[in-house]
């Protein structure tokens, strides 16, 4: 296939003509004869926002090319190159694709407790259009206990980029995959998250443990307090005995009966 002589300059596009694609990540140059560009069947020269940008120029080899520049995420379309071949005497065509290469990002794994909201936010790169698979479904929209939420970065709105369930359960763990599609190239990209659900009494466990061992603690305290004083009273016992037997005061009774 002939391949379409270009200027490549910047950074972020790939150009793509029918099956033969250039994946270098660079803005789209296109060569167009003078007014012959368009963009989605419109005429650049019309379409605000672009033909201020777009600057058509011949080059020696009476090739003329025409400059996006600075190219913009929205710059991203089918384009039509046409030509009148005085040869043939008719119009003649190509159609091009120019799209930012894609990516998503989500966290690689995100820890939730039982029955809270689990929230994920796919981050993207270029314009790509977002939907999620969870366990072993897809979602391009909310349904069931799915909610698809648009979001706002940096100026950005992010359609569906927002992957929640409200009052999640055990059973909801696993993986959610975040997949990004370009609508021109059909090129994807995508990234997982892994779920982790914590029981929403874990924290509970080691404190009620803590509180468990104090408590038997002190019970061991007590009773062995308890055992201390009362063999500490019984050996008192014991050693006031036999002192009682030898005082002077009970000999000199013994002594009294014996003379009567």
């Amino acid at each position: 296939m002939e391949k379409l002589p270009t200027q490549l300059l910047g950074i972020g596009f790939s150009l793509e003509r029918g099956n033969n694609k250039e994946k270098e990540r660079i803005p789209f140059d296109i060569v167009f004869p003078p007014h012959s560009g368009f963009k989605e069947a419109k005429k650049i020269s019309s379409i605000d926002g672009l033909k201020d940008r777009a600057v058509p120029k011949w080059e020696n080899n009476n090739v003329n090319v025409l400059t996006i520049s600075p190219a913009r995420e929205g710059d991203a379309g089918n384009y039509t190159c046409t030509a009148y071949d005085t040869a043939t005497a008719r119009n003649e065509s190509a159609n091009f694709i120019a799209a930012r290469t894609i990516a998503v990002n989500v966290p690689n794994n995100i820890n939730v407790v039982e029955e809270e909201r689990l929230r994920i936010e796919c981050e993207v790169k270029g314009n790509p259009e977002l939907h999620w698979i969870y366990q072993n479904e897809t979602f391009d929209k909310s349904r069931d206990r799915v909610i698809l939420e648009d979001y706002t970065k940096d100026n950005k709105v992010i359609r569906n980029g927002a992957f929640i369930i409200e009052k999640i359960t055990m059973e909801d763990r696993g993986t959610v995959v975040c997949v990004g599609e370009d609508l021109y190239t059909k090129e994807t990209s995508e990234d997982e998250c892994t779920v982790r659900i914590k029981d929403k009494y874990a924290a509970l466990w080691p404190f009620l443990g803590i509180c468990a061992e104090v408590i038997v603690l002190c019970a061991i305290i007590v009773i062995y307090e308890k055992k201390r004083n009362k063999t500490e009273l019984e050996e008192s016992d014991t050693d006031q005995s036999p002192d009682q037997k030898n005082t002077p005061d009970h000999g000199k009774e013994a002594n009294l009966r014996h003379r009567q």
